[in-house]
């Protein structure tokens, strides 16, 4: 196996791990804690401290002014973040097929291009969703905004890696396909 493959292996791992830390981040109901209400909010769903939770409407077709701006927001994170967890997914799976079958240059390009993708959507996502956090009152980050975070960094230096791995040999090292012997 050759270094290069390594590499994009290993890159690809890390964009593997970013999204599952994307996927927690969307699913857990806990961007942020208000210490005043006792809630947790998420991007689905707020909860109280005793666990009873009540989910966030997906539109904000019946709102008031006042608060159409933190529901599209709102609609913004999650957009953004489910478009991360889904590019960041199929670069994992290309990633697998490396690991399994080998590939190419193409197939190199094509998560190149997801990963990065995925970690500009990131971008996008998290700062609007930690801005939409602490728009309620008194309300600090927690454990979602957090996975949100991490997850952007370590798709960036999972993307940077696949990104500087120069002309990977990618191809299996048993693999025969393509060879003509000379006679």
């Amino acid at each position: 196996m050759s270094y290069a493959r390594v590499w994009v292996v290993f890159g690809g791992m890390l964009i593997l791990a970013s999204a599952a830390l994307y996927m927690a981040s969307a699913i857990l109901p806990s961007w942020g804690v208000s210490q005043e209400n006792n809630r947790t909010y998420g991007l689905w769903k707020y909860c109280t401290r005793g666990e009873d939770c009540w989910k966030i409407p997906l539109s904000c077709a019946s709102l008031s002014a006042d608060s159409l701006q933190k529901c599209m927001n709102l609609i913004i994170v999650r957009m953004f973040l489910i478009l991360s967890c889904i590019f960041s997914g199929i670069a994992a799976l290309i990633v697998i097929k490396i690991i399994l079958k080998g590939g190419n240059l193409k197939t190199v390009e094509g998560l190149r291009m997801l990963s990065s993708a995925s970690f500009t959507f990131g971008v996008i996502a998290f700062p609007i969703g930690i801005k939409w956090t602490l728009d309620h009152p008194s309300t600090k980050l927690s454990t979602a905004a957090i996975l949100a975070i991490v997850g952007n960094g370590v798709n960036f230096i999972g993307a940077l890696i696949v990104f500087i791995t120069r002309k990977p040999d990618i191809a299996p090292s048993d693999s025969t396909v393509g060879v003509v012997s000379g006679g």
